[in-house]
């Protein structure tokens, strides 16, 4: 039996240059997790299951 538990959406933010936090990373980034780009205002959301940005 898996175990499961309910984490809080995080809103980064940052330059479009800047490392975006992955698992891949090193970081604890919850599910869904979003970064902004404040130069491009492009904005990211995290897929934990394929460890991306998308």
């Amino acid at each position: 039996m898996a175990d499961y538990y309910e984490q809080s959406i995080h809103n980064y933010s940052g330059l479009s240059t800047e490392t975006k936090p992955t698992a891949a990373a090193g970081n604890n980034v919850p599910n869904g997790s979003r970064w902004r780009e404040v130069d491009t205002a492009k904005v990211y959301h995290y897929n934990e299951v394929a460890g991306t940005r998308n």
